[in-house]
């Protein structure tokens, strides 16, 4: 395969991004039509958009709010969610176009981390791919809820820690931002970005042996990343009204009930993977529709006092 120009290259990227991107626009178009509106939200929706509001604050330390009685472990997805609030003028509808541009931000990544490391023919592919997961799941992409946020960025993640394992370690911080913004988000991709770091550290510790020291600047970088976006997480433990992620320790050391056993997860595994097989057994996905469907929301009574409304 013969070598890329710079310039070539980046024209590529853009071209597959914006191929990849192309279910993004009559998503995003669809939210804008079809607002939500101001104090319309409800249970975890709510507790979402509070949080992202106290971003302003500082008195967001802590990821959305767990049944368990714990919170994920980081805020790094109302972080993500309070420029996009801020800038539509603090409205809920900002809830679901940030989901959109994190997914939008993964896609993008993940196409040109797989062009930077198989070649064109496998970006395309990928654009394929992803085509196809827009088909299946473009009605819930935009869906602010946690679970959800993360699949995307959680892709972006395993893709670049390979583009790092083979010798590209300008894609080291990003691969961190988005390993870091998954495990924030939600608990359980907390195991998965471990063992994955840990295997991308040997491998390129593996691959130093024997040669010069690259990449010394965008390892420090990463470092750098995973530094800052830990921060608000062990500030909250060390204060003395927190102890979150002790915890999230407690919950695993104590159980207050027995493990699972082995059949019964994998059959619940077994559910989730059977979604689409039977959505497409059922002839339903091609009725479903590509466009996301926020929520349903009613105005609120003109008499309603304005404190009252007013966070």
């Amino acid at each position: 395969m013969q070598p890329v120009s710079r310039a070539r290259g980046a024209v590529i990227d853009l071209l597959l991004v914006l191929a990849a991107l192309l279910p993004i626009v009559p998503a995003v178009r669809a939210i804008l039509r079809s607002p939500v509106g101001r104090f319309a939200m409800f249970g975890d929706y709510a507790s979402l958009e509070i949080q992202t509001r106290l971003v302003a604050t500082g008195g967001t330390l802590l990821g959305p709010y767990s049944r368990f009685g714990f919170n994920h472990p980081g805020p790094l997805y109302f972080y993500a969610l309070a420029p996009v609030y801020w800038a539509s003028g603090g409205t809920s509808t900002a809830l679901f176009l940030g989901p959109s541009l994190v997914a939008a931000a993964s896609i993008g990544s993940i196409v040109v981390a797989l062009r930077r490391l198989a070649g064109a023919a496998y970006a395309i592919a990928s654009c394929l791919v992803l085509l196809a997961w827009w088909a299946a799941f473009g009605s819930v992409v935009s869906i602010p809820w946690n679970p959800l946020v993360v699949a995307l960025p959680l892709l972006a993640f395993t893709v670049l820690s390979v583009l790092v394992a083979s010798g590209r370690a300008i894609a080291a911080a990003p691969a961190i931002l988005f390993g870091a913004f998954a495990a924030q988000t939600h608990l359980s991709c907390v195991p998965y970005v471990v063992v994955i770091v840990l295997l991308t550290v040997l491998a390129v510790v593996l691959r130093a042996r024997g040669a010069p020291r690259a990449g010394r600047r965008s390892y420090v970088a990463a470092l750098a990343v995973l530094v800052f976006t830990s921060l608000p997480a062990l500030v909250e433990e060390l204060l003395p009204r927190g102890g979150n992620l002790s915890k999230i320790v407690k919950l695993f050391v104590s159980r207050p009930e027995p493990p699972k056993p082995w059949g019964e997860a994998l059959l619940q595994l077994a559910r989730v993977s059977a979604w689409i097989p039977e959505r497409i057994a059922a002839r339903s996905l091609a009725k479903e529709p590509i466009d996301p469907e926020p929520m349903w929301s009613a105005p609120f009574p003109p008499d309603l006092a304005r404190p009252s409304t007013t966070l």
